[in-house]
């Protein structure tokens, strides 16, 4: 498997995780929700070090409270949040390595 279907993969379980916890509350869930979106990146064969970096460039761009707003009106995500994680992780693996 490419490196760029990997971080695909990623990137759709990331959004994925965060769109369908993110409804329940702020902090704690907020907390929760990376924990799970690090949970989900790692289940494609990213380091931890690496899924880490890259939801957090990701919520620089996608903040939580963009994603919770996606879920509550039950839309769709943006197409380009797909493309979001995936470049922000391919710059984690270009700075860190694999």
């Amino acid at each position: 498997m490419s490196m760029n279907n990997t971080l695909l993969r990623a990137a759709s379980s990331l959004v994925g995780i965060a769109a369908l916890t993110l409804v329940l509350g702020c902090s704690d869930q907020a907390s929760r929700t990376r924990k799970h979106m690090i949970k989900a990146c790692m289940a494609n064969d990213v380091s931890e070090e690496n899924c880490k970096c890259a939801i957090d460039k990701t919520l620089e761009k996608h903040p939580i409270e963009e994603m919770m707003a996606i879920e509550d009106k039950r839309k769709a995500p943006p197409p380009e949040i797909f493309e979001d994680v995936a470049n922000a992780a391919l710059a984690c693996v270009r700075k860190n390595g694999l």
